[in-house]
């Protein structure tokens, strides 16, 4: 499958259109919403966090995964810590 240079204009799809909370959407739904905010300039930001996690068959914990892009590491610890408060 061949995926678009820019999501902007992207479709959004039936459990994102739809759902109350992120709790329903997939992980692909999140990575596209965001790709197609930022291709439309909805969003416009240096900095970035994807994390994610996923069960590791030689382990009973899941591993955990980090990907960042920042340009200034302060705002990307505020940006952290804003997400833990989300979370806690």
């Amino acid at each position: 499958m061949k995926y678009p240079e820019s999501f902007a204009g992207y479709p959004a799809s039936i459990k994102e259109a739809k759902s109350e909370t992120a709790k329903d959407w997939t992980p692909r739904d999140v990575l596209i919403s965001t790709l197609r905010d930022l291709d439309e300039g909805k969003i416009k930001t240096e900095n970035l966090i994807v994390c994610w996690s996923q069960e590791d068959p030689n382990d009973t914990s899941p591993d955990w995964h980090l990907t960042v892009a920042y340009q200034n590491k302060l705002e990307m610890l505020g940006v952290l810590l804003r997400v833990i408060n989300y979370l806690s």
